[in-house]
């Protein structure tokens, strides 16, 4: 419970729901202490029953008992702010029953019963409409989209406020579009927030025969009937890991908001979003970067802003002078001034990123332009050697990049080739149910039913041109036919080499009309073993995906490919990274090969490939391959909350229409800098 309730202040959350019964005990007196808001949730939960025990009269002693026992027995810890009436058991006389005795032994605490309010939401369709009144004080649905959010608070028609009783499902790679429910709740009047489910993934240790440990689910035990891994839906791992998500989340509900107001003076705005406490408990920290290194460090000074006030801040920083190319950030930080019962001091609390604008540098020497890459041929395959012994083989036959050579070095295995497949996301659908593979509701039924698992491609074009105006180019186009009849996906590629070794790749992606949205557009790359060291420029260190990326800040990173993977107890898709500016997989002191965003890239790192997250169903099921799969993606689409809850948001999907999508590759020699060498392309 103490490892739990840390957790819950690091990571910003400030109230528990202790769905879907009374905790223990002492769980309260530590919310009391630490100081967690607690939603105390009557034991009374019906299900397959929903909608008769509620109003049955032979029930009415045993839902009478539950409830007022809750609050006989907790009414007097401060912690508690709501009591709740139960969970999913619909809405009748016998919470009535409960209701008017608690309003009469504790009117002092306003009552949450989500049944209550369901019949007039689910009639008006997912919208506001009044009624249950006297059971709950709340508006309080389950998995709202966030327009209606927007819609409820737009309104005005109603004085109850808005506290979603669950709103985002965490299972496995999830939360997804955090982002905007929180943008909304501090934006607009009568949103008081929600309540993720849940907390904890709720596996049970195992081992298998040679004693590899995993975390075991439904099913796991000879258990019939069972639901799979529909209780690995929490923030964190069976042992308190917590998931990437956390760091979403934390960012989102941080305490101390950040704005610019003249960033060439160095002024910003601070905002102490605390409703009670003064900020005097934290202290700031600035510092200036350019492109992930440190060039400037200071303290804000003392942070005596009272709840929900403002106060401007003057930083003394100098414009950073940027090269063509470079970006500039100041990344302001909030930390405890001091150590706390759940916090050691220094521990950071809230951060913001803001772009500088810099100062120009002083012009750099133009560069001679590198010479022309060289090309040989024997009609079948053609070998385009670069001026710093770069060789590149190319199947004339297939349109494919062979490999990829450096000083004889091969550098890459197989060259980039269309693919739009991941690990099935436990919010695509449930792949331990056979029946999701085959329901349109779901995005993994629909991609089945596509057939975008078994794709079957066709060569239309490939050509090279060993005179292009800036250098030899290969170009070349894919059909992929779908189980759709008549419709296709479509990929052409221009691969030009030139003279220095670089090779600029230019994409043009099409989905037809009538085919579902895809899960990801973009190529894989093959890269040999042994090239372990990953680096990049861009939001890190932990995955980020288009519609989570908030919790994650732009830096240079070092890790591991191996590093990358993320155990999702149910494996999936895990360890991409968006908005990357460069990435770099190379061997340890070794050569490597450098990716380009043109601008920005989405790119994934891996010793498996998607094929083997699909069709594993534990962790101990997977085999690491010693080659690394790199994704360098136009765009993988958002996770959402689909496995309970809204599908990913339309402007994180990738629908049918044409896309274009640019990026570059430059090998790199031993010992060379890939962010120097990123801004030379």
């Amino acid at each position: 419970m103490l490892q739990d309730i840390r957790l819950l202040k690091q990571f910003n959350f400030n109230a528990v729901r202790t769905s879907h019964y009374p905790n223990a005990p002492l769980w309260y007196d530590l919310c009391d202490e630490y100081g967690i808001y607690v939603v105390d949730e009557a034991n009374i939960e019906c299900h397959a029953n929903y909608a008769t025990l509620c109003r049955d009269p032979r029930w009415s002693q045993a839902f009478f008992e539950r409830g007022t026992r809750l609050v006989a027995r907790d009414r007097n810890h401060p912690c508690v702010i709501m009591w709740s009436l139960g969970n999913e058991s619909g809405y009748g006389e016998n919470h009535d029953r409960i209701a008017a005795w608690i309003r009469a032994h504790d009117p002092t605490r306003p009552l949450h019963h989500e049944g209550a309010l369901k019949p007039g939401w689910s009639q008006a369709g997912n919208e506001y409409s009044p009624g249950g009144e006297r059971a709950n004080d709340i508006i309080n649905p389950m998995y709202p989209h966030v327009d209606v959010l927007r819609a409820f608070a737009r309104s005005r028609r109603e004085k109850r406020p808005f506290i979603m009783c669950e709103y985002s499902h965490a299972m496995g790679n999830s939360n997804g579009n955090l982002a905007e429910y929180w943008e909304a709740i501090y934006a607009l009047p009568g949103l008081q927030g929600g309540f993720i489910w849940d907390w904890v993934d709720q596996g049970l240790l195992r081992h298998t025969p040679d004693g590899t440990p995993y975390w075991a689910y439904g099913g796991d035990f000879g258990d019939e009937p069972n639901d799979a891994n529909f209780c690995i839906n929490g923030m964190v791992w069976p042992d308190r890991t917590p998931h990437p998500a956390m760091h979403e989340f934390k960012k989102l509900a941080q305490p101390v908001a950040v704005r610019a107001v003249d960033l060439e003076a160095g002024r910003i705005a601070v905002t102490n979003r605390a409703a009670v406490v003064p900020s005097t408990w934290l202290e700031g920290l600035w510092e200036v970067s350019v492109d992930g290194r440190p060039r400037a460090r200071g303290t804000l000074g003392p942070l005596a802003i009272e709840p929900g006030q403002t106060r401007t801040y003057a930083l003394a920083y100098a414009q950073p002078a940027l090269a063509p190319g470079q970006e500039a950030l100041l990344t302001v930080r909030f930390v405890t001034r001091a150590r706390l019962p759940w916090a050691a001091r220094g521990h950071e609390v809230a951060w913001e990123q803001l772009s500088l604008p810099g100062a120009p540098a002083r012009r750099p020497r133009r560069r001679p332009a590198p010479g022309r890459a060289s090309v040989e041929t024997d009609g079948r395959s053609a070998s385009i050697r670069a001026l710093n012994d770069t060789a590149t083989t190319v199947d004339l036959d297939t349109g494919r990049i062979v490999e990829v050579r450096l000083q004889g070095q091969l550098l890459v295995a197989s060259g980039p080739q269309f693919c739009l497949l991941r690990g099935w996301l436990d919010n695509d659908g449930i792949k331990s149910r056979a029946e999701q593979w085959t329901a349109p509701g779901k995005a993994l039924g629909r991609w089945h039913l596509a057939g975008y698992d078994r794709l079957q491609p066709e060569l239309v074009t490939a050509e090279l041109d060993e005179r292009a105006a800036d250098g030899p180019a290969l170009r070349t186009a894919h059909r992929f036919a779908t189980a759709v009849p008549d419709r296709f996906l479509w990929h052409e590629q221009t691969v030009r080499f030139a003279g220095d070794g670089t090779i600029h790749v230019a994409n043009v992606y099409r989905i037809d009309a009538g085919l579902p949205d895809v899960p990801r557009l973009g190529v894989r790359l093959v890269i040999p073993a042994g090239f372990e060291e990953l680096i990049w420029l861009g939001p890190g260190p932990h995955e980020t995906y288009c519609d989570r990326k908030r919790g994650a800040r732009v830096g240079r990173y070092q890790s591991t490919v191996t590093a990358q993977y993320v155990p999702y107890i149910m494996p999936q898709e895990h360890g991409n990274k968006v908005d990357v500016r460069w990435l770099a997989v190379r061997r340890p002191g070794g050569i490597g090969l450098l990716v380009v965003g043109r601008p920005l890239l989405s790119v994934n790192a891996s010793h498996l490939m998607a094929e083997d997250l699909i069709a594993a169903r534990h962790t101990y099921e997977l085999r690491p391959r010693p080659e690394t799969y790199v994704h360098v993606d136009h765009m993988q689409r958002g996770l959402g909350t689909a496995s309970c809850g809204p599908d990913t948001l339309p402007q994180y999907c990738i629908g049918p229409g044409s896309y274009e999508h640019r990026y570059a590759l430059a090998p790199l020699a031993p010992g060379q800098d890939p962010g120097r060498a990123a801004l030379r392309l």
